[in-house]
Order: structure tokens, then sequence, then C-alpha cells
């Protein structure tokens, strides 16, 4: 079971940023509250928890504390921006020292991102790192995230945010970021054959994934199957006909980095013809390869 908390920044005394008519502990608070819903209903194996539910102060150290105790898997602090009327678009953070959040960070970011811009292009002002209270008070126990989609006193930004749909919109991103990067299962997606291929060890889990990346890089399966498998959507049957088409498929006609200068000058003496790199050695063609180096010609 996933553990996620959620917490929409600002809240009673504290208004956070005001322009154009939006402030932001309201937009904060329906952020959340529509991403604790998506998760809930949508999603399988995973728990959420608020620092507030209504429009309430709580200190930035009680937040994180209140994630902390709760045993929390990952943190999505949410927010929105202010500056200097210009500056616009998104911008997702993780605390300094955090590197281990940084692929959560990347999740949260392009999935927010590509659901803002169904309605327009947004400004991506990138992944950047802080020591904001919140992200240092929970980076050490949990991956964690703070947000900010869009600038409230930037016009067309506020104008967006102010679009229908929109909110609900930037809170679906929110959640499917942290659906991709723990993998949930949606409830809707029951595979017809009933039994997922998701290994129980990690070790193993990680081992096929790689093995489907491989396959999908060398252009022998689509990355659609990779990412079934990651959302605990890939069927046991289409998992073993997968492995039956990817082992069919001949070996990559890349040669490895490590392996490219031996490679060449064997080529460049005649030992090998240059074909097939990561193909298998029969004894014949090791004998052949031998041969063209003298080593079976005798001594004298």
């Amino acid at each position: 079971m996933v553990k996620i908390f959620i917490d929409p920044g600002h809240g009673g005394t504290d208004s956070g940023a005001a322009a154009n008519g939006l402030i932001e502990k309201s937009l904060t608070l329906q952020v959340g509250l529509n991403m604790r819903t998506i998760l809930m209903n949508e999603y399988e194996d995973v728990q959420v928890q608020m620092s507030r539910t209504t429009d309430t102060f709580i200190p930035l150290d009680t937040r994180a504390q209140m994630a902390r105790n709760w045993g929390a898997d990952g943190f999505v602090a949410v927010h929105f921006n202010k500056f200097n009327g210009a500056a616009n678009g998104i911008e997702t953070f993780r605390h300094t020292n955090s590197s281990a959040s940084v692929p959560f960070q990347r999740a949260l970011h392009t999935a927010v991102k590509s659901q803002m811009e169904r309605f327009r292009p947004i400004t991506d002002r990138g992944l950047k790192s802080a020591n904001f209270a919140v992200l240092r008070g929970t980076y050490q126990s949990m991956v964690s995230v703070l947000t900010e989609s869009l600038f409230l006193d930037n016009s067309r930004d506020a104008a967006l945010l102010k679009t229908p749909g929109v909110i609900q919109a930037i809170a679906r991103g929110h959640a499917e970021g942290v659906a991709s990067y723990f993998h949930l299962r949606k409830k809707t997606d029951d595979p017809e054959e009933g039994e997922i291929m998701y290994p129980n060890s990690p070790t193993l889990r990680n081992a096929f994934e790689n093995y489907l990346s491989d396959a999908v890089n060398r252009g022998i399966v689509d990355k659609k199957w990779l990412d079934e498998y990651r959302n605990r959507r890939l069927s046991l049957s289409d998992a073993l006909a997968l492995k039956v088409l990817i082992d069919a498929a001949p070996p990559s006609e890349n040669v490895p980095a490590t392996h490219a200068e031996a490679w060449r000058k064997a080529e460049e003496a005649g030992v090998l013809n240059g074909e097939r790199p990561n193909g298998p050695l029969t004894r014949a063609q090791f004998a052949t390869a031998a041969n063209r180096m003298g080593l079976l010609d005798k001594t004298q």
C-alpha cells in the first residue's frame, strides 16, 4: 500500500500569493482535494492523507511532522507562484540534498505540464531545488516535491487558472505523476486474463523491466508494453508472448562502447567479418577466427 501525503500550501491567516482576483490558499486546497479524490477513486493500493482539508493555518514544521509520523512514501506540497507580473509557467522543486526525489519530481512536473497543455502551451521553468521548510522536514524520510503551477500575478496565467477545468486538470496532473512514479494500477484496468505479470521480488521486477526496456530501445516491441508493466496492467499471458517475440528477435547490431575498439581491430585484421557483433560464437566460428589469427599453424 502506497501512502501519499498532500500538503495544500498556506491556509487560514496565511493567504499566500494573491493577484488578479486569485488567492493561493484557496487554489492549493482545491487542487489538493481534487487530487485526493482522483487517487482514491481511480487507483488501487493507495492511501492519502492531507495536512489540511479546510481553510486553516498549520505551521510548516507541523506539516512535515504529520507526513513523517504517518509514514508517508511520498509528499506533495501544492503551491502557486507570484513574482513580477512578467514571470509565468510552472516549476517543480525538490530539496537541495535530495537526489533521491529527482525521479518523483520529474514525474510530477511532466504530468502536470501535460495536463495543463491541453488548454494552451505552458512555459516550462524546469526542475529546481531549494531548502524549503516542508521539503527539509520530509526529504530524508520519503520522496518529496513542491509544485508551483503558474503565476497568479501574470495576466495570461491568471486567465488560464480561471478557465473551467484547469484546476481539475492540475489536480489530475499531480495524481497522474504520483501514479506514474509509484506504478499505481488503475481500478478500471483489469486484464482479461486475470493474472498480472508483477513479481513480488524487487530484483525480479527490475530485471523484467530492464528486459522490456532494452527491447523497446531495440525497436522490437512498442513502449506501451513497458508502460503497462510499470503500471501493473500487463497480463501474464501477454508477458509470455512478449518474451517469445523478444527472444526470437536477432541480436542488436550495435557494438557496445566497451568493445568498440577491439571490434574495429578484429575487423581490420580480418579476424572477424563485421557481422552480428552480439551474436553467439559457435565452436566452428571460433576455429575459423583462431585460424585467421594463425593460432592453428604448426610451429617449426
